[in-house]
């Protein structure tokens, strides 16, 4: 489990959304600017809001969850790029979004956000004021920054994968085969974390093919 830390209100918030959380049989993840403090990845200013990920079919379990915390309903949202349910919680002061069903959509990409599957499979552990949690890997932050165009995330996320490469391959071989990313995608993400391209193997072989 990481020794990495939050600012102590998120820590805190997200130990009450784990509270509430806790009935609730399907998984969640942290991810954003929270799950790269946890991974100890630097960014440019400490993180200020939760974003919390869960699948689709669990959206209103952990919506009813946190209702007294809630400042909006749940609403499906739809952009060129992204597709989600998305609902907003204040919570001690903290802004906690919950994106459920995330998919995001760029020429030559769809990558749909698996939590029970590849993401679970892969998280972090960490701890939220003594409340165990899960956070996104890196190679979904890696190939979720690099589709939305931010070098300024997936460069020091490449950084820190290529300082444990054997421990964050497998997760994002993972989403190259449940996802579409064409070979020039693969070729950018590969080359961010200096692999070579035949170790994909058949996941660059069935990645090619998929709608």
């Amino acid at each position: 489990m990481t020794s990495a830390q939050l600012p102590p209100a998120l820590a805190e918030a997200l130990r009450t959304a784990a509270d509430r959380w806790s009935s609730v049989p399907s998984p969640w993840l942290v991810g954003g600017s929270c799950g790269l403090t946890y991974h100890e990845v630097p960014i440019a200013a400490a993180p200020r809001d939760l974003d919390i990920y869960v699948d689709a079919e669990g959206a209103d379990a952990f919506h009813r969850a946190l209702a007294d915390f809630a400042v909006d309903e749940q609403q499906y949202n739809e952009t060129e790029r992204y597709r989600s349910v998305l609902s907003h919680y204040a919570i001690g002061g903290v802004t906690v979004e919950l994106v459920a069903g995330f998919e995001v959509r760029e020429p030559g990409a769809l990558y749909r956000v698996d939590i029970a599957g590849a993401m679970r499979t892969y998280a972090l552990r960490a701890d939220a004021n003594g409340a165990s949690i899960g956070v996104m890997p890196l190679a979904h932050e890696l190939a979720f920054n690099l589709l939305r165009h931010r070098p300024d995330r997936y460069e020091r996320i490449a950084a820190a994968m290529r300082s444990d490469l054997p421990s964050h391959l497998p997760a994002l071989i993972r989403i190259l085969e449940d996802n579409r990313f064409d070979e020039n995608w693969r070729a950018r993400l590969l080359g961010l974390l200096d692999v070579p391209g035949d170790i994909l193997g058949a996941a660059g072989e069935a990645t090619a093919c998929r709608e």
